[in-house]
C-alpha cells in the first residue's frame, strides 16, 4: 500500500534549499504584490528575499529582510502577505508575523503554520489566517492535518478561531473571502485517498462556507495524474467583488501545465476556462471585476472580459503580450507585474502597464533596490544592511546592457541615478515627525518592457527553477 509524500511540495524544497536569511541560493524574484485598502499609494511586495515596501506607489521604497519578519534560517518559504487598515500580516512556518508600524517592527500573533491570510475588503481592520499543522497518516496510509481557520477584527493583534477544525485529510493552500459578502469564504487545496490498487489519487479540493466559516461543504476537481508528484492542488485565486458565487480557481503545481477554471455556483461545480502551456504564476481580476488576467513563463499575459457575468457565460482569453511574468496585481486602474528585464531575463523588475497588459514599462528594477527601510530606532537597517551586498550581487547592477535607454544615466557602480526631490541625508527620505518608516529614493534606471523589446523575459525553465518553492497566491 503506497504511502503519500509528506505534506507539501514546497516544504521539500524549502528544506532542501535552507540557507541564511541572507543567501538562500535563489535568485531574485518577486511573488505577490499587495496594496493597502484604505491608501493606495502603500505597497507591498514579497519577493524571494524579504518584503520591499512603498508608502507612495513606488517612488521611493525600501527592503526588510527575512531575519527581523521571523523567518529565513529555517529553510527556504515564501510568506502569504496581507494589508489590513493598519498592519502588514505575514503567514510563516513560524506562525504569524505582524507589522504595525508599516514593516519597521515586527512580532508573532500565532504560532501555528500559517499558509495563506485575506484581509476583508468589507472591514479592513479584520481578516483570515488559514493554519495547518502535519499530524501524521492515517489507517489508509493518507496524510492528516490539524487544519483552522482564524479571525481578527484588530488588524491582527488577536485572533479566534472561526468554527471547528476543517476535514483532516484535506490539504490547505489558499484561503480567500467574497468582497461583497464576508460570510461567504472560500478554501483551496487538495484531497487523497487510496485506490483499490494500492496507488495513491490525489485530487482538487474548494471548501465553501455560507455562514462565516461555521460549516463547509466540500466539492472536488480531478488534477493532473500525470503530475502526483508534484503534489497539483487547487488554489483559489479570487472572489468575485459582486457576485460572491463567483469563484476562481487556479489547478497546478510545480512545473505542470496549469488551468484556471471557475465556478459560477458557490464551487459546487467549476468549468475550465483558460488553459496554460506552463504554470499559472500570475492571476489578477480588476476591481469592478469586469476583467480577468492570467500569466505565467510560458504563457505571458492573456485577459478576458468577465462580464455579462451569467452563470456558464464563457471567458474568451486573448494573449495580451508573450513577457513572462511570476505575479500579477491590478489596483488604480493600472496591470503590475514582476517579470524580467527585457534585455537580460534573467534580472527581475517590476513593470506597470496602462493597456491591460499589452505594453509594460517599469515601475523599478531590482538592481536600484536603495537598501534596507528606514525606520527610526528600528532594528531593520542593522538586521539587514549586511546582506545589502549579497542582495546587489543577486540582482544585479544597473547597467546599458540591462537597461537601455536609462532615464538620466547612471553611477559607475550602477547603483545609482535620479533621486526625488524628498531626498536628504544619505541619499534617504527622512521620517516624518510621528516616526513612520521611510523609504530610499529609488534609481532612476529603467527601460520600456515592451514587446519591441523582442524578449519574453525570464526563460519558462529559470523562471520555474527560482520559483519552484512558488506562492500559492500571486
Amino acid at each position: 500500500m503506497r504511502a503519500f509524500a509528506v505534506p507539501s511540495t514546497a516544504l521539500l524544497v524549502s528544506l532542501a534549499l535552507t540557507g541564511t536569511a541572507r543567501a538562500n541560493g535563489r535568485m531574485a524574484a518577486g511573488h505577490q504584490i499587495v496594496v493597502s485598502p484604505v491608501d493606495p499609494s502603500f505597497f507591498v511586495m514579497e519577493t524571494t528575499f524579504g518584503l520591499l515596501v512603498s508608502h507612495d506607489a513606488w517612488t521611493t521604497l525600501g527592503w526588510v529582510c527575512e531575519s527581523p519578519i521571523g523567518y529565513g534560517d529555517g529553510g527556504v518559504q515564501d510568506p502569504s502577505v496581507g494589508v489590513t487598515q493598519t498592519s502588514i500580516l505575514a503567514g510563516l512556518r513560524q506562525g504569524l508575523s505582524v507589522s504595525s508600524d508599516r514593516g519597521c517592527s515586527w512580532s508573532f500573533a500565532l504560532k501555528d503554520p500559517v499558509v495563506d491570510v485575506a484581509v476583508r475588503r468589507d472591514d479592513p481592520h479584520s481578516a483570515l489566517a488559514l493554519t495547518t499543522k502535519y499530524v501524521g497518516s492515517g489507517d489508509a496510509g493518507e496524510n492528516l492535518f490539524t487544519t483552522r481557520v482564524l479571525l481578527t477584527h484588530d488588524d491582527g493583534a488577536t485572533w479566534t478561531q472561526v468554527g471547528s477544525t476543517l476535514d483532516p485529510a484535506v490539504q490547505v493552500e489558499t484561503i480567500d473571502v467574497a468582497p461583497g459578502d464576508p460570510n461567504r469564504i472560500y478554501i483551496g487545496g487538495a484531497g487523497q485517498r487510496i485506490a483499490a490498487d494500492g496507488g495513491a489519487v490525489r485530487f482538487g479540493v474548494v471548501l465553501a462556507s455560507t455562514d462565516g466559516g461555521a460549516s463547509y461543504s466540500q466539492s472536488t476537481i480531478a488534477l493532473n495524474p500525470a503530475n502526483f508528484e508534484d503534489l497539483d492542488s487547487a488554489y483559489v485565486s479570487a472572489v468575485d467583488p459582486s457576485t460572491a458565487n463567483r469563484v476562481y480557481v487556479r489547478i497546478g503545481g510545480a512545473g505542470a501545465a496549469d488551468r484556471l477554471v471557475v465556478s459560477d455556483d458557490g464551487a459546487a461545480t467549476f468549468r475550465t476556462v483558460f488553459q496554460g502551456a506552463g504554470s499559472l504564476l500570475g492571476f489578477a481580476l480588476s476591481t469592478d471585476g469586469s476583467t480577468v488576467f492570467v500569466g505565467g513563463p510560458a504563457d505571458g499575459v492573456a485577459s478576458a472580459s468577465a462580464w455579462p457575468n451569467d452563470s456558464g457565460a464563457a471567458l474568451a482569453f486573448r494573449r495580451m503580450s508573450k513577457l513572462a511574468v511570476s505575479c500579477l496585481a491590478w489596483t488604480g486602474g493600472k496591470l503590475y507585474a514582476c517579470m524580467g528585464e527585457p534585455r537580460n531575463s534573467y534580472r527581475q523588475q517590476l513593470g506597470v502597464s496602462n493597456d491591460d497588459g499589452a505594453t509594460f514599462a517599469p515601475e523599478f528594477l531590482f538592481a536600484c533596490i536603495p537598501g534596507p527601510l528606514v525606520c527610526p530606532g528600528s532594528e531593520i537597517e542593522h538586521a539587514c544592511s549586511a546582506g545589502l551586498g549579497l542582495l546587489r550581487a543577486s540582482v544585479g547592477i544597473c547597467d546599458s546592457d540591462a537597461a537601455a535607454p536609462c532615464d538620466g544615466g547612471c553611477d559607475s557602480d550602477g547603483a545609482g541615478g535620479p533621486t526625488s526631490d524628498a531626498s536628504v541625508d544619505g541619499g534617504e527620505t527622512r521620517p516624518d515627525a510621528g516616526g513612520a518608516p521611510a523609504a530610499r529614493p529609488k534609481s532612476g534606471c529603467g527601460c520600456r518592457a515592451s514587446e519591441a523589446a523582442g524578449a519574453s523575459g525570464f526563460s519558462t525553465a529559470a523562471l520555474l527553477a527560482l520559483l519552484v518553492a512558488r506562492r500559492r497566491r500571486s
